[in-house]
């Protein structure tokens, strides 16, 4: 059975392959689960990051 953190970085590369412009994810959604996913992996600046890049498009 695969680790946590390998199902963590293989969602994460599934994250960055999805093709937001068919639709099946929003923007906020995408956000949201690849800040969890940065997140889950200890990478707490990248999804600090990334949480200040989707709060500067909202304003």
């Amino acid at each position: 059975m695969a680790s946590k953190t390998t199902l963590t970085a293989k969602n994460l590369v599934a994250l960055d392959a999805a093709d937001l412009d068919r639709g099946a994810w929003t923007l906020t959604e995408w956000e949201n689960a690849k800040m969890q996913t940065l997140d889950t992996l200890g990478q707490i600046e990248d999804a600090q990051t990334l949480r200040w890049s989707s709060f500067e498009k909202q304003t």
